[in-house]
């Protein structure tokens, strides 16, 4: 007790120094403990003698090297970087977006960007439907890399919601001939054809030499396409001569095309109004597009048509494929298009005998195609999500990677502990698969003996139920 008194002479001359007026010290931040440990700053009024010594020590090395970076502190910001990142890639949802293609530099006219998501790599799976975000990019890729550009100049290619928003509001198959056409169909068809008109204000499209119209109704995927639109406007001026030209040509092209002529009936009819409509709003006296000549439109010289020897799908799930196939048949394997002059008579099986099996390598060939469009990042995002998932084609294990990857081979050994079973496959489909009761084959259905006899005698298409 004695050491800490103090007497009088001690005492006013302590009062007389705290009396004195302080210089006024600028404010700095003060590291605050309680909040967030040892390495945080704040502006409240903490007394750093209050705390620990052991802590203040602390602070000061970690002063110290915040003012002057080493080597040692640069490599672990770098390694928290990069515990950072492989956090954020653990975190992949399936919507998760992958890439967006194509790029800015590469759009053409007519064709919009596509967010391609982790959720659309997973329709990719077998016994699947392919989305309208895959359809998407490979009408895409196709119309940016595999078509030249001058062919390209000539094909006005549709999105997948062109045909939905054509036939918004019309009952299912109410121009399919079945039963009479009522007046109010035409109304809201007419409509419609107004409204997707102003998708192509900007360019004519009569002038174009194909209209590709890809369509999804009913879970189904098929293709429409227009040969020679031109074909069926009429030069008044030079008559006779303007109908020996080339007509015009809708070409059906269903994978589950058979006898009946319901969904083909309505559909023509649905693009028929729409060309007629096109012309009327384009071409016709008075508008932008206007030819010189007085012309009209005729529409006898719009002729429906199937092409011969279609291939069939195998299930009720690959029409999407079917479809990249169709579009791919006419514009990118040959050394020429196909066009108008191989109609009427246009036989698919004399181009493509081998249709099917290429329409069955389609689902693996987008899958190549996503890795290859994808950056580094994207291909990380993917590989995690698929071994989140236990699935995918970079699961496979690192002994069936080296072999091909459409063999088919019987396993002498067992498989690799890592492997996972394939899900993006070529391969026919398994014993399982194929004894399942829903598990029905379209193409057999078709090809049998009595749907042979009955294409060869051609009887009234009307009296054959849907599935043929």
């Amino acid at each position: 007790m004695h050491d800490i008194l103090m007497d009088e002479h001690e005492m006013a001359e302590f009062l007389q120094l705290q009396n004195q007026p302080q210089p006024q010290q600028p404010q700095q931040p003060i590291f605050d403990y309680r909040q967030q440990g040892d390495f945080a700053y704040t502006n409240t009024n903490v007394k750093l003698a209050q705390q620990p010594q052991q802590s203040l020590k602390k602070f000061e090395v970690a002063s110290s090297s915040s003012e002057s970076p080493t080597p040692s502190s640069r490599k672990a910001s770098s390694a928290q970087q990069a515990a950072k990142l492989e956090n954020e890639s653990s975190w992949v949802s399936s919507e998760t977006q992958l890439f967006s293609f194509p790029p800015r530099e590469l759009v053409l006219q007519g064709i919009d960007p596509v967010a391609f998501m982790v959720r659309d790599v997973r329709t990719l799976d077998r016994k699947e439907f392919v989305n309208d975000n895959v359809m998407a990019f490979m009408l895409n890729y196709i119309a940016v890399n595999m078509i030249d550009k001058e062919l390209m100049n000539k094909i006005h290619l549709c999105n997948t919601f062109f045909y939905s928003n054509l036939t918004r509001s019309l009952p299912t198959l109410c121009f399919s001939r079945r039963k009479p056409i009522e007046a109010e169909h035409n109304v809201t068809l007419v409509e419609n054809c107004s409204r997707v008109l102003r998708w192509t204000k900007k360019f004519d499209v009569f002038s174009k030499d194909y209209i590709v119209i890809p369509v999804n109704e009913d879970y189904h995927w098929l293709l429409i396409t227009v040969f020679n639109p031109a074909g069926a406007i009429v030069n008044l001026s030079s008559e006779d001569e303007s109908r020996k030209a080339p007509m015009c040509y809708v070409a059906f092209f269903d994978p589950l095309s058979g006898l009946d002529p319901t969904k083909k009936n309505h559909m023509c009819y649905c693009v028929k109004t729409y060309l007629a409509e096109l012309y009327d709003k384009t071409k016709t006296a008075g508008k932008r597009f206007a030819s010189a000549d007085n012309t009209a439109f005729d529409p006898d010289r719009v002729i429906i048509t199937n092409p011969k020897n279609l291939p069939i799908q195998s299930n009720f799930y690959d029409c999407g494929l079917y479809t990249l196939h169709f579009i791919e048949g006419l514009f990118c394997y040959l050394n020429r298009p196909v066009t108008v002059k191989d109609f009427p008579n246009f036989d698919w099986s004399a181009l493509y005998p081998a249709a099917n099996e290429m329409a069955d390598l389609m689902r693996d060939k987008i899958y190549n195609l996503v890795l290859k469009v994808s950056d580094q990042r994207a291909k990380q995002r993917l590989s995690r999500y698929e071994k989140n998932q236990s699935t995918g084609l970079s699961q496979e294990g690192n002994l069936r990677k080296g072999r091909r990857h459409s063999a088919d081979r019987v396993r002498k050994t067992p498989r690799h502990g890592e492997y996972r079973q394939r899900r993006y496959s070529v391969n026919p489909p398994s014993r399982a698969v194929m004894e399942d009761p829903m598990f029905l084959n379209p193409r057999a259905m078709v090809e049998m003996p009595a749907t042979r006899r009955v294409r060869a005698l051609r009887l009234p298409e009307e009296n054959f139920p849907v599935i043929y």
